[in-house]
């Protein structure tokens, strides 16, 4: 039996220890130990606070800057070769748009024949710029011609005074290609590519921040994993002056002193297992936590916040208001909503290309100098009979005999629009529902932190209980090795159902596609 003066010079066995260890209030149906009993049975008074935060294994004041969820998604934003990657989206749909714009570039063109031998000695050269437009599909064109030498009967129209001709003219599509065409669609899909690019970033930078979120909080839940560890051998090495002093009075058996040394190498092996899980979770939020330079940084030990941000009490009002809002905005409806459109602009262009090619044109020309004696325009004898202005219309008409290729076009992008339509339908009923099953992994969670925390508690008062009766001599070695590890199991719990609850709240994010504040 331990004497008054070996209970008063052996320095007790540490406590337990975990971040928030405070008493909640207990949620229902649960009905909380009654004060009496619980004085009772740890010999101290009921409303004994929980042991504090780690505070001796922490960098004091300003030389400890802990690392924030912030930071980590900054990095990322910045940083993160994958979103660097899908960011790209963008410059390539700039690309397709600027290349689909060119469609509507001004085309210049020459052409040139010469006959310098035979019966018909000639020349002719040909130069001219064509500008095609958005407006109902017409286009532009002007040049400048020569045709010298002496021509046959039918291509007498080739030649020209002696300083040339110059021309005008306009065409205009009335059926085909007129409301819509090749040209204004591909740059009207180019535009839609383009826009829809945002959504898809969105939707990937969504899926990569809540990588990083549950990777920063199971950073966290390891490294304080560490500590419970740490808490638990130390405990364990304290003890060991305490069972020496008392082996060599013959107090207690000198096996209790070998069992206590056991208990070290044991722990001592938990806690490198420990050190172990937790330089994995650092490596891994390496991969989203990188410098101006884009390497990885592993999180040092000392980098690691005291404790989880406190949970918030969850308002299950909101749960309507957050399903009508990722129903109209999400990414993934945004993106489906824009496939949609770019599908009707097609839709529209071969529906156009059912109907007759119908097309009209005015063009003027002017010949320039001199030229030869000739028949005018009006039949009678001229010295320079092209002289005057020559304004003339054309008509066009072509329609091929079965549409074929057009109308299978069409029923293509029916079939499309269909199928486009289901499927936002079911996105629709798809996100609806991960956000009712992330949300009930939010609420689960925070009632098993709430739990957890009062479990830690009721465990800590019962070790700091059975230390107390084994300073006295009242108990043993194994009594307090099980209420040490009780405590350490209910700190475990504790620490990885807050990371549960953080973890579910990223989740949650994603789901509803903003941030909750």
């Amino acid at each position: 039996m331990a004497t008054a003066a070996d209970a008063e010079a052996a320095p007790s066995a540490e406590t337990l220890v975990v971040p928030g260890a405070r008493v909640p209030e207990p949620s229902e149906p649960h009905s909380p130990v009654s004060a009496e009993l619980l004085e009772e049975a740890t010999g101290e008074p009921a409303d004994t606070p929980a042991p504090p935060a780690y505070g001796d294994d922490w960098i004091p004041g300003e030389a400890r800057r802990p690392l924030e969820l912030a930071e980590v998604l900054a990095s990322v934003d910045e940083t993160y070769p994958l979103l660097i990657a899908v960011r790209q989206e963008l410059e390539l749909a700039g690309g397709e748009l600027l290349s689909a714009r060119g469609g509507f570039d001004s085309r210049l063109y020459a052409r040139g024949e010469a006959a310098p031998t035979g019966y018909y000695d000639r020349f002719t050269s040909d130069l001219g710029i064509e500008q095609p437009t958005r407006l109902w599909g017409s286009r532009l064109y002007a040049g400048y011609r020569m045709g010298r030498g002496d021509f046959p009967a039918d291509l007498g129209s080739a030649k020209t005074n002696e300083d040339g001709e110059v021309r005008a003219g306009l065409e205009i599509p009335l059926l085909k290609d007129g409301p819509i065409d090749a040209a204004r669609t591909s740059l009207r899909a180019s535009e839609i590519k383009r826009r829809a690019a945002e959504p898809k970033i969105e939707l990937r930078r969504l899926e990569i921040v809540r990588q990083a979120s549950e990777a920063y909080w199971n950073w966290i839940a390891m490294g304080l994993n560490v500590d419970v560890e740490r808490h638990l051998l130390r405990a364990a090495e304290d003890r060991r002056r305490q069972l020496e002093g008392r082996a060599a009075r013959g107090a207690i058996p000198a096996i209790q002193v070998v069992d206590n040394e056991r208990l070290i190498v044991d722990r001592a092996i938990r806690l490198r297992g420990a050190e172990r899980d937790a330089l994995e979770a650092a490596v891994t939020l390496s991969l989203f936590l990188r410098d101006a330079q884009g390497a990885m940084k592993i999180p040092s030990h000392d980098r690691m916040p005291r404790d989880f941000p406190a949970e918030r009490g969850w308002d299950a009002a909101r749960l309507s208001g957050d399903i009508a809002r990722a129903s109209e905005r999400h990414p993934i409806l945004r993106e489906l909503g824009l496939r949609r459109e770019g599908l009707l602009a097609s839709l529209a262009l071969n529906r156009n290309a059912l109907l007759p090619d119908l097309r009209v044109g005015v063009e003027g020309s002017q010949d320039l100098g001199r030229s030869s004696a000739g028949i005018d325009s009006i039949g009678s004898f001229s010295n320079n009979p092209k002289d005057d202005t020559e304004v003339k219309a054309t008509v066009r008409f072509e329609v091929p005999a079965l549409q074929r290729a057009a109308r299978g076009r069409v029923a293509t992008n029916r079939a499309e629009l269909i199928r486009i339509e289901q499927e936002t339908r079911y996105a629709r009923d798809s996100i609806e529902a991960e956000i009712r099953r992330a949300l009930a992994f939010v609420e689960a969670a925070y009632d098993q932190t709430r739990l957890a925390r009062e479990n830690y508690a009721l465990a800590a008062k019962l070790q700091r209980g059975e230390e107390r009766k084994f300073e006295l001599g009242s108990s043993n070695l194994i009594d307090v090795n099980i209420r040490e590890i009780q405590t350490a199991d209910a700190a475990r719990a504790l620490v990885f159902a807050q990371a549960a609850y953080f973890r579910a709240i990223a989740r949650y994010e994603a789901a509803i596609a903003e941030r909750v504040e």
